[in-house]
């Protein structure tokens, strides 16, 4: 179903929810923090109830992005992540833990978001979802859920 003229997709909206979270300077980091929990729900909803593009081939090259430069407004941004420790799904219980980076799943994620947001202005929708998809499924999807356990002990200390 379209979106009518003038309002903004489901999609749209969550993308730019989260690059929000990272980019509003007015934001204390606890607030940051509670907008950025709903953002990556926001992100995970919009792929599951989303379709899927009907033949959309890669239109355009977003620009590429200075990958530390990004990182470091993460960490600025959220000084109360860090480290987590993850241990996959079906793994043996006396196997080793290993760490995540919520940094670094942080910066992952708005990343491939801005190549998202840009295909959207540059290239057209269907290039945008298609970007979309392939990332949440086959790569910061797995970043999303990782890092969304970090924040929520962040937030409820559980």
């Amino acid at each position: 179903m379209p979106t009518p003229a003038g309002s903004i997709s489901p999609l749209h909206h969550a993308i730019s929810s989260f690059i929000a979270c990272i980019e509003d300077e007015s934001l204390s980091p606890d607030a940051r923090l509670g907008q950025l929990a709903p953002a990556l729900d926001q992100l995970s909803l919009s792929y599951h109830t989303g379709m899927e593009p009907q033949d959309a081939p890669g239109e355009g090259e977003p620009p590429e992005r200075d990958y530390k430069a990004m990182r470091e407004l993460i960490a600025l941004r959220f000084p109360n992540l860090g480290y987590y420790g993850a241990v996959p799904p079906g793994t043996p219980t006396d196997s080793e833990i290993t760490m995540g980076d919520a940094v670094d799943d942080l910066t992952d994620i708005y990343s491939e978001l801005l190549d998202v947001a840009w295909c959207f202005e540059h290239t057209s929708e269907a290039d945008g979802v298609r970007l979309f998809r392939f990332g949440f499924s086959h790569h910061w999807g797995r970043h999303v859920c990782d890092v969304r356990g970090a924040i929520h002990f962040e937030l409820f200390g559980m």
